[in-house]
């Protein structure tokens, strides 16, 4: 199968984007998508393990990302900064 950038195209809602972290942060949005039935339900990520299989192992990530693309003169000018010194 073949895609294009416009199979990725769709409509998000400005009111559907996170402006912040849930708090708790186990209570950010989860969405759940059942393979076998094909559908889809909205969830809370505090209910993960209601979803993985047993013995499932789940790693989390809790590291920060750091700002490191800088534009200037209307995104004309790109820095990428690599490495801190």
């Amino acid at each position: 199968m073949s895609y294009t950038l416009d199979d990725f195209d769709y409509h998000l809602p400005e009111e559907l984007i996170a402006q912040k972290p849930a708090i708790p942060r186990d209570h950010s949005r989860l969405l759940v998508y059942d393979r076998k039935t094909g559908t889809i339900r909205d969830d809370y990520f505090y209910n993960i393990g209601k979803y993985l299989p047993a013995e499932t192992s789940l790693v989390v990530n809790n590291s920060k990302v750091e700002k490191c693309r800088l534009l200037f003169n209307d995104d004309k000018i790109e820095i990428f900064v690599t490495k801190a010194v």
